[in-house]
């Protein structure tokens, strides 16, 4: 499971020290194979101060593209950020949906984004 295809979230400011963080979702590789029949197909849930954005499915697919951009608004540059968690999950049409990894970018990190403190 790879998610090395996050673009870095970058920010943006909107006006009176508000911010928007943008995350481009790019793909996952190297995808195990989920079901008894067929392949996997993957989707991602992204969670950042309690604002879930979830992708689109990609059906068969183990090295998946997603080309997926969210953006998460940050109220002060000055607040912290909170930990950014990606979640993969396989989608299923009968059953619930089976996580498949998840990854995690933690708070110094994101709060450092949100002010802007650092790209990449």
């Amino acid at each position: 499971l790879g998610f090395g295809a996050l673009e870095p979230p970058r920010p943006r400011e909107v006006g009176a020290g508000r911010r928007v963080v943008v995350c481009t979702l790019v793909s996952a590789s190297h995808l195990p194979k989920m079901d008894t029949f067929g392949s996997c197909d993957p989707f991602c849930k992204l969670l950042f101060r309690g604002k879930e954005y979830t992708s689109k499915v990609v059906k068969n697919s183990y090295d998946a593209t997603f080309d997926e951009t969210f953006e998460f608004e940050v109220a002060e540059a000055r607040e912290d950020g909170g930990s950014l968690t990606l979640t993969l999950f396989d989608w299923d049409r009968i059953s619930a949906a089976d996580e498949i990894g998840a990854a995690v970018l933690p708070e110094v990190l994101m709060s450092q984004v949100a002010r802007a403190g650092i790209e990449w």
